[in-house]
C-alpha cells in the first residue's frame, strides 16, 4: 500500500511526517490511556527487535545518561485518517515510530501531537538502543517526547546486559523513564516475575535503577537463585555481581551445591536499626 505523505498534508494537520521533537514536562504522574481497539497484526517479529537491541548494547555497560532527547522522528504507517472533531491523527497497519535512539512498532498509534505523546496498541514493541531496554506488551502510552512510556498488559520488559545476560521483567503495568534510566512495575492481576539466568523472583512491586545497577524488590518479594531461597520485606539484586541483600523480616535457605557460589555474595541486613548487616558464611 502506498505511504500516505501526501494524505497527511491533504488533511492539513500541523504535523510532519519528518519534525524535531523536544522532550517537554508534564504535569500528571500518569496520563489517561484513552480507549483504543486495535486487532491488526504488524510483520516485524520480536526476535529480529531483540537482536537489534543486543547488538547495540554490547560491550557499552548501559550506564545511565545525563538525560534523553529525540532530535527527529519519522512516522510510516499504511493508512492515515484525521479527525477534525478530536484533531486526532490515526496510524494504522504496521505502525512505525522512528528515531536515531528509540523505535516503536505497533499497529495502531493515535495522538494529536505525536512527536510529544500518543497511545500505541496491538503487538507493542518499544526499542531503546543506548539503554539495552526492550519493552512488548498491549498498549502503550508515551510522553515527553518519547521519554517517558507506561505499558500495559502481557508487558514483558527485557535489559540486555553486557556480559550477554538478559533481566526479563515479567507484569501488567510498567513504567520506562528514559531520562533516568529507569524501570517500575507493580502488580496489578499478577505478581510482577523477573528471570535472570539461574535466578528468578516474584515481587508486588520491582524497580531498577541503572545508576546503581539495583533492583529493588517489596511487597512480599521472593528470590530463588538455584536452589537457595530468600524472602524478606525488601529485597535488592545487582544485576552485575548477582549479589542479594536484604532487610527486614529476613529468611533464608541455602542448599550446600549453591553455598560454594553465592556465600561471598549474598549480605543480610537484618535491622535497620543494626550495624550494617552480616554476610552469610
Amino acid at each position: 500500500m502506498k505511504r500516505f505523505l501526501a494524505a497527511v498534508l491533504a488533511y492539513g494537520l500541523l504535523i510532519t511526517v519528518c519534525a524535531y521533537a523536544e522532550p517537554v514536562k508534564t504535569a500528571s504522574a500518569k496520563p489517561d490511556a484513552g480507549v483504543v481497539t486495535d486487532v491488526s497484526p504488524v510483520s516485524r517479529t520480536a526476535a529480529a527487535d531483540t537482536a537489534i537491541t543486543a547488538k547495540n548494547t554490547k560491550g557499552s555497560g548501559t550506564k545511565s545518561s545525563p538525560g534523553f532527547r529525540v532530535k527527529k522522528l519519522l512516522i510510516d504507517s499504511d493508512t492515515m485518517t484525521f479527525d477534525r472533531d478530536t484533531s486526532e491523527a490515526v496510524f494504522s497497519g504496521s505502525v512505525t515510530a522512528a528515531a536515531s535512539n528509540v523505535v516503536i512498532y505497533s499497529s495502531k498509534l493515535v495522538s494529536k501531537n505525536y512527536r510529544d505523546n500518543a497511545v500505541a496498541t496491538g503487538n507493542v514493541r518499544a526499542i531503546y538502543r543506548e539503554y539495552g531496554v526492550n519493552i512488548t506488551c498491549d498498549r502503550l502510552v508515551y510522553s515527553g517526547g518519547l521519554s517517558k512510556v507506561y505499558a500495559y498488559d502481557n508487558v514483558v520488559a527485557r535489559k540486555f546486559l553486557p556480559d550477554g545476560n538478559t533481566v526479563n521483567m515479567y507484569c501488567e503495568e510498567l513504567v520506562f523513564n528514559a531520562a533516568d534510566n529507569t524501570m517500575d512495575a507493580v502488580k496489578s492481576s499478577k505478581r510482577v516475575r523477573v528471570v535472570m539466568k539461574d535466578i528468578v523472583a516474584f515481587s508486588d512491586e520491582v524497580s531498577y535503577n541503572d545508576a546503581s545497577r539495583q533492583m529493588h524488590f517489596s511487597g512480599r518479594p521472593i528470590i530463588k537463585k538455584a536452589k537457595s531461597l530468600f524472602l524478606a520485606d525488601n529485597i535488592w539484586l545487582n544485576i552485575d555481581d548477582k549479589s542479594i541483600n536484604m532487610k527486614d523480616n529476613v529468611w533464608a535457605r541455602f542448599y550446600y551445591n549453591d553455598f560454594q557460589r553465592t556465600s561471598m555474595e549474598v549480605k543480610v541486613e537484618t535491622d535497620k536499626n543494626a550495624a550494617s548487616g552480616k554476610t552469610l558464611q
